[in-house]
């Protein structure tokens, strides 16, 4: 029997005409049923009835099955296949046997009694399930066959779907079945559907819950606790937050959700009001939402909790005090309670949280388990959520090209995850020397579908109109100047208020640029304990008040930050201000932020301060070949891959390990063959094994 057909966990045979099914019967030259059911009783009994049998089981015809179920050998099918071949009612290719099409096996089928028909299918998954078939395949094989209303089908789905170990995908695919056998009007549909949703979102298939959950809701009559199930799991699936906030806020107000799911609305509420920056709202609904919470002792809920807390002291500009909430809502997220189901929120927020605090490292760490995790459990939804934290991360930490990469994976503009995959991919672009492609990019963003999507794509523009120097479109965009700080006030990249200062200060903007300055500096004064936050200040204090000391004090601060490009930045602008006052001390400044871009792969940077220097009469040039070869020509994003190809994995393993795609992995291994001087990878984990000195070659001893 076939397993289920489709690309989207909706897309049964139920839902769309079955691609195998060829033609009705009676047009175009097919059989109609009549004829059918006269083919079929021309046949002999034996054959007859062995028709019959495989006509319950599928489409397909399997031999062994049908051998089993009827209990006799793979042999003695062979006469009466042929002889339903010849009639014109099975069909034989190289590789299976089958139907004509779906309309002669229905007709087929049809002559057989229900109650007969539902037997045969236990029969043969009895049968599968006692040769070792896995209890997934079987259960969809079952419903595959199965007619609506059948029970049976139904349970085994059920049973499968509470397999410990089924991904979610296949869950939610199995849910599905099951619900495509369950009438609308059963009174147990309701509850399937509750219990479908969290697996759709799970599986990725955001826009299959939305439709499932606002199709169930439209039905009258709908119990009120499976009601608010439903409510709660469309309220999940908004692409826009502010339209979950109404939906959370209809789920509260109906007063038909159990305790511990009206906690859970409460709670998913703060956190929802929280990221959106409606502070006021978010603190207010707080107390009420751990009351409940605590009442109910849902975890869950308290850790969700907990992550609003969190995100309201990070919108505060209290972000020692985020990171102390975002531990204790992984922490209880994480406990017993709860089985440690639902912590990607909390634990990418975390995450997050460390990277935007200056500690890059340790948050790549922990996003690249949480993306394995997720991917090992197929969970679609929790790898996106990891994928997009961690390319902002990586471009952060100055791994340009393994940030953009991952970005264009998860790229999108229909929601607020994708739209953080397009921005990191468009500030790529503006690193790298494509402004053209980063001005589209954020053309594109600009018309997205929520408020903070156009905000991004504002800022992303103003940015690709500075880089450009394009004088007309940074005038065009003043009014937006204007309004930019509010938005980099978001926990979104430490290091955006002197980007902002700059190009204030370009357009001719000086009180957006001290708003700028007033923001770094109310997070210095905030989180004592934080260095990256008291050289973001200092970086943007020199820039306002033109002062070379604290620019030096700003470069100083960020040589232990992990943020080059932030620390290469600060570097321009000292070295560029000393130009004109100590060239001796400026000049050094501004190579070694050109070493630090190149480095990065930051070629539009690079390139930029190449021409400066050659102003100011620096020839600074291009690398010589010589500096072109070489291990320490090698970037860091050529240098990770070597070190992983060179213990002998394929370009696919690298690939998974380094979450590139195997694409990226080729080029970064092309250009380091070409600067190395090496043209295998024998050759090339030789030199590996030779820099890593004698006694990385001693064998080992007992």
């Amino acid at each position: 029997m076939t397993g289920h057909r489709g690309s989207g966990p909706l897309r049964t045979p139920r839902a769309a005409p079955d691609p195998e099914a060829g033609a009705p019967a009676g047009g175009d030259g097919e059989p109609s049923p009549a004829e059918v059911r006269e083919r079929l009783e021309r046949l002999s009994p034996d054959a007859g009835r062995l028709l019959r049998v495989a006509a319950a089981l599928g489409l397909r015809i399997e031999p062994e099955q049908l051998a089993d179920i009827t209990a006799r050998p793979v042999a003695g099918l062979l006469r009466p296949m042929r002889d339903a071949i010849a009639a014109g009612l099975v069909t034989e290719t190289e590789q299976d046997l089958s139907f004509r099409n779906g309309a002669v096996r229905e007709t087929v089928q049809g002559t057989l009694p229900i109650a007969e028909r539902r037997a045969l299918r236990r029969k043969a998954a009895a049968l599968r399930l006692a040769h070792g078939a896995p209890l997934a395949a079987v259960a969809e094989a079952l419903a595959e066959a199965a007619e609506p209303g059948e029970p049976e089908a139904v349970a085994l789905l059920q049973r499968a779907m509470r397999e410990p170990e089924a991904a979610p995908a296949t869950v939610a695919r199995l849910a599905v079945w099951a619900l495509g056998l369950i009438p609308p009007s059963d009174p147990s549909r309701p509850r399937l559907v509750a219990d479908v949703l969290p697996l759709l979102i799970r599986a990725g298939a955001r826009a299959d819950a939305s439709e499932l959950s606002r199709a169930a809701l439209e039905r009258p009559g709908l119990p009120g606790p499976e009601a608010a199930r439903i409510r709660l799991g469309n309220a999940a699936v908004q692409p826009q937050p502010a339209e979950a906030v109404r939906r959370y806020r209809e789920v509260v107000a109906q007063g038909d959700a159990p305790a511990r799911l009206n906690a859970r609305a409460l709670a998913l509420l703060c956190r929802t009001l929280a990221f959106l920056g409606r502070l006021d709202e978010a603190e207010g609904l707080l107390t009420t939402a751990e009351r409940e919470a605590s009442a109910c002792d849902s975890r869950a809920a308290l850790a969700t909790v907990r992550a609003a807390e969190s995100l309201l002291r990070a919108h505060r500009q209290y972000y020692e005090d985020a990171l102390s909430g975002a531990d204790l809502a992984v922490e209880m997220d994480a406990g017993p309670a709860t089985g440690g189901m639902d912590t990607a929120p909390q634990e990418a927020w975390r995450s997050f949280l460390r990277g935007h605090t200056g500690h890059a490292d340790l948050a790549l760490r922990e996003m690249g388990e949480g993306l394995e995790r997720a991917r090992r459990r197929g969970d679609a939804g929790a790898e996106r959520l990891w994928g997009t934290v961690m390319c902002r991360t990586l471009l952060k930490a100055g791994r340009i090209a393994h940030a953009a990469d991952m970005a264009e994976e998860f790229a999108g503009t229909d929601d607020l995850v994708g739209s953080h995959g397009s921005y990191v991919a468009g500030r790529a672009e503006l690193l790298t020397g494509r402004v053209e492609e980063a001005l589209a990019r954020a053309a594109v963003l600009s018309q997205g579908v929520d408020p903070l999507i156009r905000q991004a794509g504002l800022w992303l523009g103003v940015q690709a109109a500075a880089r450009a120097e394009d004088g007309e479109r940074i005038a065009a965009a003043a009014d937006v100047i204007d309004g930019l700080t509010a938005y980099i006030s978001r926990p979104a990249d430490a290091a955006d208020p002197p980007v902002l200062v700059r190009i204030a200060l370009l357009g001719g903007r000086p009180e957006a640029a001290r708003r700028a300055l007033d923001l770094a500096e109310l997070r210095e004064a905030r989180n004592p304990g934080l260095p990256l936050f008291a050289a973001v200040a200092a970086h943007a204090r020199g820039l306002v008040l033109d002062d070379v000391a604290e620019l030096l004090r700003a470069v100083e601060l960020l040589e232990e930050s992990a943020r080059p490009l932030a620390l290469a930045s600060a570097l321009e602008d000292a070295g560029t201000r000393l130009l004109g006052t100590d060239r001796d001390r400026g000049v050094p400044l501004l190579q070694r932020a050109l070493r630090i871009h190149r480095d990065a792969g930051a070629d539009g940077e690079a390139g930029r301060l190449r021409h400066k220097l050659h102003r100011a009469g620096v020839r600074s040039g291009r690398r010589s070949r010589r500096s072109e070869l070489g291990w320490d020509a090698l970037t860091e994003a050529e240098r990770q891959v070597v070190a992983v190809i060179s213990e002998g994995v394929t370009n696919r393993e690298a690939a998974d390990r380094l979450f590139l795609s195997h694409h990226t992995i080729g080029t970064h291994l092309m250009h380091a063959y070409r600067k190395l001087g090496v043209g295998s990878r024998v050759e090339l984990a030789r030199v590996v094994l030779d820099r890593a000195g004698p006694e990385a070659r001693r064998p080992a001893t007992r």
